[in-house]
């Protein structure tokens, strides 16, 4: 009978434990709870194209430009803000975010000549190694506010197989051995671009052209120095 009653004692102290280890659990779930329904519910709005919340499961800041020279160009970056806020839900949706998820955006204009450049640079992190970068730079006419591409301001249409060929031989830009790819004559590998001064500025994000301990790069060309641009339309 003293056995049964010894057993009868460990095993109630043992369900006790469980039970406390439960209530834990259960209060910290209307917090946890609160923190999803604001990110599934879109309480998250612009307010003067500036979004910023926090709490114990999120930080967002997104900063955009108080005027855009365009409807769509309103559009198109905000989706690109906005894209993030929806890998945060899967995220949470799917159960993987262990770490506080933080994301900061800011996008700034630049116009030069008739082109009007937004540059969207920031980070997210939802643990591990080091933050993610981000970095998109979108490019419309200061006349009409439509969307440009490289090739819309070029006189070349073999201009992205001209870039290639002169950023390779460009001692000013390393090239990580065997990231040779990332300046390719793709289309996706030359978006990152603005004017600057008198020159284009091209913008590789890290892996693109080697490693993340190598940063970004800048590549810096001089518009009087090259015959694939439409000049006059680019500098003021």
């Amino acid at each position: 009978m003293k056995q049964e009653s010894l057993i009868l004692k460990v095993l109630n102290k043992r369900k006790n434990l469980m039970l406390g280890l439960v209530l834990i659990l259960c209060a910290g779930f209307p917090l946890f709870g609160k923190g999803s329904r604001d990110m599934n519910n879109e309480r998250l709005v612009y307010k003067d194209n500036t979004m910023k919340a926090e709490n114990a499961f999120y930080s967002v800041d997104i900063q955009l430009p108080k005027t855009f020279v365009s409807k769509q160009a309103e559009k198109k970056i905000k989706a690109y803000a906005g894209s993030r806020l929806g890998d945060f839900r899967d995220y949470r949706k799917g159960g993987e975010l262990f770490h506080k998820w933080e994301y900061s955006l800011l996008v700034s204009e630049k116009s030069s000549g008739a082109l009007i450049s937004y540059i969207a640079e920031g980070w997210s992190f939802t643990g591990g190694a080091h933050p993610e970068p981000l970095y998109h730079v979108f490019h419309y006419s200061a006349e009409d506010g439509r969307a440009l591409t490289l090739q819309d301001v070029s006189i070349d249409e073999s201009v992205y197989s001209e870039l290639s060929r002169m950023v390779k031989k460009d001692p000013s830009v390393e090239i990580a051995r065997g990231w040779e790819e990332g300046v390719s004559p793709n289309p996706a590998n030359w978006e990152n671009w603005y004017v600057e001064g008198e020159n284009m500025v091209f913008v590789f994000v890290p892996y693109q052209i080697g490693p993340y301990s190598g940063g970004f790069s800048k590549w810096f060309l001089p518009l009087h120095g090259t015959a694939l641009f439409k000049t006059s339309e680019l500098l003021p």
